[in-house]
């Protein structure tokens, strides 16, 4: 009778399922019971999907949110020769970015035939720096008073502040901007806002149409996030 080598016989019955069984036990399971891979990876594709759209559904959703702006009051003062509407909005950011406050701020006042309102880019809401509702859109800023806002480092302003405007009671320009904010003298004027603002009518509001500062005064800002 023909007997077969016996390795014939190993051969045939290891089939390709058990190969691929030894390659798995092999690749993680060693004698010492210590483990190790030899970059299997049949469960990384779906460990990445799962990590994935776990990441996507923990992702909040803030296509609808309202853009939150904030508006302060400078804790300096300055005279009016501030290098016109740019160097009064550079105070403005100086003052935001020494205080850690992000966002993009210009300084609420007229210039020339330019009202401040319509230097204000952003409908709001704006919020003071201590995230307390200042005003709800930028034509708030023709009603309500800023005595609840505070300067850039949270702290309330002392009463009575006043703040550079040069504006009108509708918030267009007053043409009394100490010369578009270049000049230092005593003989030019500016129109100011203060803090005890109700409406901006002559006697009150940030920016009292009579109420009037010459222009070597020191004022603060009234500063806008756009």
């Amino acid at each position: 009778m023909l007997r077969l080598p016996s390795f014939l016989v190993v051969i045939a019955v290891i089939s390709p399922q058990s190969v691929s069984t030894l390659h798995h036990f092999g690749d993680h399971h060693f004698s010492d019971g210590s483990s190790h891979s030899s970059g299997c990876s049949h469960s990384s594709s779906s460990s990445s999907s799962s990590s994935s759209s776990s990441s996507s559904s923990d992702s909040p959703d803030t296509n609808n949110s309202l853009p939150e702006k904030h508006v302060f009051v400078t804790h300096s003062v300055f005279n009016a020769a501030m290098g016109g509407t740019n160097g009064a909005d550079a105070k403005c950011q100086s003052a935001a970015s020494t205080a850690g406050l992000s966002g993009r701020y210009i300084a609420l006042v007229s210039s020339g035939n330019t009202g401040a309102l319509s230097r204000v880019t952003s409908n709001g809401p704006f919020y003071s720096v201590t995230e307390d509702m200042a005003y709800a859109t930028k034509s708030d800023f023709l009603t309500t008073s800023f005595s609840n806002v505070t300067d850039e480092l949270g702290n309330v302003p002392n009463d009575g502040i006043t703040v550079w405007s040069g504006s009108d009671t509708s918030g267009n320009a007053s043409m009394h901007d100490c010369l578009s904010w270049t000049s230092v003298s005593s003989g030019d004027s500016a129109t100011l806002g203060s803090d005890d603002s109700t409406n901006l009518n002559a006697t009150n509001g940030w920016a009292a149409g009579e109420t009037t500062g010459t222009c070597d005064q020191a004022h603060a800002l009234f500063c806008v996030e756009q």
